[in-house]
């Protein structure tokens, strides 16, 4: 079974690695939330709030657990940390070469802002791109009054 999105044809390689999680779970107002079934890790996502603004990344479902709401409720669970933690704002990075994904998250109440943001070339932990130019742009959402 395969994914209903994926960045393979942009970018080859590993996205993360396990010194770059170590790195997350040791920071402050950082937190990666998971999603466990009977079977393991099913879902999860990167949370991070600073200066009452929170970001999420890393969102991934497992094959088997798509389409059933589970990145919904895990984006929900990470605005409400983020909350939480002081946040009023909610944003996230995006590839600009993904129109399903950018149509995704605005269903869920996320727009695109103007900041756009270069992918990190030559930095191999992060992938390496399959085309030139390739672009962030940055999605936001208020969370909270």
């Amino acid at each position: 079974m395969r994914s209903w999105t994926s960045e393979a044809s942009f970018i080859a390689g590993q996205r993360t690695d396990v010194e770059r999680i170590r790195e997350i779970m040791n920071e402050p107002y950082r937190i990666i939330l998971v999603t466990q079934v009977r079977v393991g890790i099913a879902g999860c996502v990167s949370v991070d709030v600073s200066e009452r603004l929170g970001h999420f990344g890393m969102l991934s479902v497992g094959v088997p657990f798509q389409k059933g709401g589970m990145a919904k409720a895990l984006i929900r669970a990470a605005e409400s940390w983020a909350a939480d933690q002081g946040a009023r704002e909610m944003r996230l990075q995006v590839l600009m070469n993904r129109p399903e994904l950018i149509s995704y998250y605005e269903r869920q109440g996320y727009r695109m802002t103007e900041e756009r943001i270069p992918f990190p070339n030559g930095e191999p932990r992060f992938g390496e791109p399959l085309i030139d130019g390739l672009m962030f742009g940055t999605m936001s959402r208020p969370i909270s009054d």
